[in-house]
């Protein structure tokens, strides 16, 4: 919240328009709820599904709260990205197994999970591209420089369309996947840019999340 102070002072928290401790007491709420659910789904429906849905409760849980390792997650923000986003497995867990449970752990499961790890992943590194971004924030930008950014970027998008092309979704998702990679070839040449970078990575994310409809 001191970051945004300085950085976001926009954002409803920097501005006081809600402390700290009513959106905590909020998310808490909210994750109980979802643990009941998943407790009535796990024994109502089936438990394998109730039990992924508690998980991602439980990992949102620590999220909200930097996994009590904020100093040595922030040092990192390139981890960091990575670290935030590991629920994208069970969250695709989640969804299949509420459709066809055999399925829940095969390697499709386990492809389309990465894909939209990669996919979150782009969508946060996206976010952090402002060159002007206060340096309080630590972008990924600011720490590492646009070349290493560049290489990351290519890695994950070279990754989602290789768990692309195994599912059968690569006619689907590589157009977005190209755009992407060349707005951020664009950031090369100027990188005032980066808002199309931002949004092409929003429309790549609906659209790697939807993909899981034309398994």
């Amino acid at each position: 919240m001191d970051k945004d102070r300085l950085a976001n002072p926009q954002k409803p928290l920097a501005q006081g328009v809600l402390t700290k401790h009513e959106v905590l007491d909020g998310i808490n709420i909210l994750q109980i709820g979802l643990t009941i659910y998943g407790v009535l789904i796990a024994f109502g429906i089936h438990i394998l599904t109730g039990i992924l849905l508690i998980v991602l409760v439980g990992y949102t849980c620590l999220l909200a709260r930097n996994f009590y390792m904020t100093d040595s997650i922030t040092r990192y923000p390139l981890f960091q990205i990575c670290f935030h986003h590991l629920y994208a497995w069970p969250l695709a867990f989640l969804a299949i197994s509420a459709h066809t449970p055999d399925n829940t752990f095969n390697f499709s499961a386990w492809s389309y999970g990465t894909l939209i790890f990669c996919a979150f992943c782009l969508y946060e590194l996206c976010h952090q591209l402002n060159p002007q971004a206060h340096p309080v924030q630590a972008s990924a930008l600011n720490f590492y420089g646009y070349k290493i950014v560049f290489a990351f970027a290519s890695f994950l998008l070279c990754f989602a369309l290789l768990c692309a092309l195994f599912l059968g979704l690569d006619v689907i998702l590589f157009p977005f996947d190209l755009a992407l990679f060349l707005t951020f070839l664009l950031l090369f040449f100027n990188h005032r840019l980066f808002y199309a970078t931002e949004f092409t990575a929003a429309i790549s994310l609906i659209a790697h999340s939807w993909a899981g409809a034309f398994l």
